[in-house]
């Protein structure tokens, strides 16, 4: 989460303040080991066996991933199989990137029921809208269907913070007020065997509202497994094109004409949405 502008000098001070206490404690400490030196020396008169410096202890470098944790490109599509209890028991997910839609890349989201190669001839679930900045991913709408209508939909205020581009072992943030993330694994994840190319990722463990959820990111390739707290698990079985699927969302108007009604300004003022799925 971004700090606000007017508190970001306030962090600088305080984190020069605990610097320059850190360097004054460190002298203090030098200044006292000297002191008890020279006494076994003698007060420095004479000769005396000295004893090696101890070495510093070395820096533990934590493990990390790096680079495009979502890799979304148009018309791909990642098919995931899995287990969801809740709807079912066995199923598989599609997820398919359309095209940008006003600066948000929607995620459409496709499930049918047992094993299949992908989930398109299946229910349109909905989709999420992300937007990306250098270091992070972000979530900022939703869309869920239900029956072939728009069952709940709505911009997501603050943005979610998804993943950051790097992924260090141990490292934490926070993807939202009230969650947490923590990466709890870097090496082989699950589901990174089905990605182009395969390589090394991380596994995110995220907390909200005393409920857990686990993602394993593939820098390069996505999301190769979801773990939920029901006994949900999803884990990535191909990535393909599938540019025939063609545009599975569309537009929504950026900007109010004086031919709009009220009621369609109410409407985009409640929303926020630039794109929802075709119906």
């Amino acid at each position: 989460m971004l700090l606000p502008e007017w508190f970001t000098p306030f962090v600088e001070a305080g984190l020069l303040l605990l610097f320059v206490k850190e360097i004054e404690v460190k002298r203090r400490v030098l200044a006292l080991a000297a002191l008890a030196l020279l006494a076994a020396c003698g007060g420095g008169g004479g000769s005396s066996a000295t004893s090696g410096v101890n070495p510093p202890p070395s820096v533990v470098v934590q493990p990390s991933v790096s680079g495009d944790m979502l890799a979304y490109q148009a018309n791909r599509g990642w098919n995931y199989q899995g287990n969801v209890p809740s709807l079912g028991g066995a199923l598989t997910m599609t997820v398919y990137a359309d095209a940008v839609q006003s600066g948000v890349e929607p995620l459409i989201l496709f499930g049918q029921p047992g094993a299949l190669a992908n989930a398109f001839a299946g229910t349109k679930m909905g989709g999420i809208g992300v937007t990306a900045t250098a270091s992070e991913f972000n979530v900022v709408d939703y869309v869920l269907l239900n029956g072939g209508a728009i069952y709940a939909e709505g911009a997501i205020s603050p943005i979610a913070a998804l993943v950051p581009s790097t992924l260090t072992l141990g490292a934490t943030f926070q993807p939202y007020p009230g969650a947490s993330a923590t990466v709890e694994g870097v090496g082989n994840v699950p589901g990174a065997n089905a990605c182009p190319t395969p390589a090394t990722g991380a596994t995110v463990q995220y907390t909200f509202m005393n409920q857990t959820y686990s993602v394993s990111y593939v820098p390069g390739c996505g999301i190769t497994q979801y773990v939920g707290n029901n006994g949900e698990t999803l884990t990535l079985a191909s990535v393909g094109s599938y540019p025939n699927e063609g545009l599975q969302s569309v537009r929504r108007m950026d900007n109010l004409t004086i031919l709009d009604s009220v009621r369609s300004l109410a409407t985009i003022i409640a929303h926020h949405l630039k794109w929802t799925p075709k119906i």
